[in-house]
């Protein structure tokens, strides 16, 4: 689970500490890759899990 900076518009990961933007994309590591988005059935940008 990620935690969402609202007045920042970014993601932080508890797990390593990542932040990525509200678009899933990479600000600041250690993570290497952005965040994988997919829509889901209603259109809605989901996270995608493996």
């Amino acid at each position: 689970m990620k935690s969402l900076w609202s007045s920042e518009k970014s993601w932080d990961c508890p797990c390593h500490g990542s932040r990525f933007d509200y678009t899933g994309r990479l600000t600041d590591n250690p993570s290497m890759h952005n965040l994988a988005i997919e829509k889901d059935s209603s259109g809605i940008d989901r996270e995608k899990n493996n």
